[in-house]
């Protein structure tokens, strides 16, 4: 295989890691966002009820 085509790969892998990182990463923000709506809804229903 042609040096040039190695590095062509190479360089195509080290991109799609990037984007699967950055779409962990997004997945990841997504989840604690939907986590922390959630316990601030509850913190709302436990103050209601406790009035």
């Amino acid at each position: 295989m042609p040096e040039g085509q190695i590095r062509t790969n190479w360089k195509e892998e080290v991109q799609k890691q990037k984007r699967e990182r950055r779409l962990q990463i997004i997945g990841t923000a997504r989840t604690l966002l939907s986590l922390a709506v959630s316990l601030l809804a509850l913190a709302f229903a436990v103050a209601a009820f406790l009035r």
